[in-house]
């Protein structure tokens, strides 16, 4: 039966079932999946207004109705109007839309379009037709998704290479003073003067892959000159102990840390409970918080390299052992680049990741990745917003209560009874 035809009689007898978009999905999320893919999908912007133009004359009900189809019947010449566009314009555009497979085009033979309505509500219409849009919707998603998988992984790589850079930078500085005739040092200050300002030079994530590569080798071989144990670029942060140490000694680290209001271990639990004290409540509140204090040290003094690797999620020890160098032990950085490889993965933004720096130290910021990476999985009161969380442990810190050292305590004694 053609067009004509059924103008003329109606709708056909048999029902047709047309595409829709998935549940949950309106007309305003195609439109805002077409902004956000623009050229990826070779709309240039003119041909991005016409067709957004189009979109809007179309009812929202008929993207997801499968008894009809979107269709825009409105005239070329208004169109144009709309656009200020001439008709030929439009018609470039509609013939480019129906090449991208976005658009099919049903008009009748002189061009015509519009639309028929039947006694019995149906309607009958002739335009540019978007059915083939949302055929095409989840392959758009998955565009869309995979082009911000690579923005992401663009930004971390961006990230480890400016660490690297930077560690180099200083560590080619003491060289460069503790053995200013060494022809190495002075060949590696000239490669190091030579990197482009910026990472705009690398138009695709392999090339941003083989400079990483390449600070990477170049930071291994300073550190062999320098004869450099551990790969660092200064000293170490307050709650990262050094790795070469005698086991034997109790180290304890001072923290001013704000900690829980609570007794230490089950032993003072036992004491404070059956013994009345000899002094006023304000001594006992003064030998709890001693005895607390006591036991977050004893904690950070034992906490080594190693020992918060095992407290990592088996997908952030991997990207510890990845960035690890081989000549030397684990060192602060490994968790830092481990923590911001995390950070988009885990749905945390930017920006969140960067105030948290900015005010905890990176070190500082990779800890809290590291509780919140592991919480997600809490038995009772798992995280389910990891931005959220890490914006609340940097407010937290803004105003001295961030109790990290309870929260990495309370994660081993987590991990010690396997309740993952």
């Amino acid at each position: 039966m053609n067009n004509a035809i059924q103008a003329i009689h109606g709708p056909e007898a048999h029902a047709v079932c047309f595409p829709t978009l998935p549940e949950g999905i309106q007309r305003h999320h195609v439109e805002a999946l077409l902004l956000d893919l623009g050229g990826a999908i070779g709309l240039s912007r003119s041909l991005l207004i016409t067709l957004l133009r189009m979109i809007k004359d179309t009812r929202p009900s008929d993207w997801t109705s499968p008894d009809v189809e979107p269709v825009c019947y409105m005239q070329q010449t208004k169109i144009a109007e709309r656009l200020e566009k001439t008709e030929r314009q439009v018609r470039n555009d509609e013939a480019a839309l129906c090449k991208l497979k976005l658009a099919t085009k049903n008009v009748a033979g002189n061009g015509g379009r519009g639309r028929i309505r039947h006694p019995d509500g149906s309607e009958f219409r002739q335009g540019i037709v978007f059915t083939p849009l949302i055929e095409a919707y989840q392959a758009l998603v998955a565009i869309r998704d995979e082009r911000a998988r690579a923005r992401a992984t663009t930004l971390t790589l961006r990230r480890h290479c400016s660490s690297l850079r930077r560690k180099i930078k200083v560590c080619l500085r003491e060289l460069a003073h503790a053995r200013p005739s060494n022809t190495q040092v002075k060949d590696l200050i000239t490669e190091a003067d030579q990197w482009p300002h910026g990472y705009g030079s690398y138009k695709t994530i392999d090339q941003l892959n083989a400079h990483h590569d390449e600070l990477v080798t170049m930071l291994e071989t300073v550190n062999r000159i320098s004869n450099f144990k551990e790969n660092t670029s200064g000293e170490p942060e307050a709650m990262f102990r050094p790795y070469i140490q005698d086991t034997t000694e109790e180290i304890l680290v001072p923290c001013k840390q704000a900690v829980d209001k609570m007794t230490a271990c089950k032993q003072a639990d036992t004491k404070i409970s059956e013994t009345k004290p000899d002094g006023s409540v304000i001594c006992l509140e003064k030998s709890v918080r001693a005895e607390t204090e006591a036991h977050n040290s004893k904690f950070i003094s034992r906490l080594t390299p190693e020992r918060l690797r095992a407290l990592c999620s088996d997908e952030m020890r991997l990207y510890i052992d990845a960035f690890k160098s081989t000549l030397g032990p684990l060192s602060q950085d490994d968790f830092i680049n481990a923590a911001s490889q995390r950070v988009p993965e885990l749905g945390i933004s930017a920006s969140a990741y960067r105030d948290a720096v900015t005010q905890m130290t990176a070190l500082g910021a990779a800890l809290c990745i590291l509780v919140i990476d592991q919480n997600r999985h809490h038995p009772t009161t798992p995280i389910r917003r990891p931005g959220g969380a890490l914006r609340a442990m940097t407010r937290r810190a803004a105003a001295g209560n961030l109790q990290i050292v309870g929260s990495l305590i309370g994660l081993s004694e987590r991990l010690k009874t396997g309740n993952q």
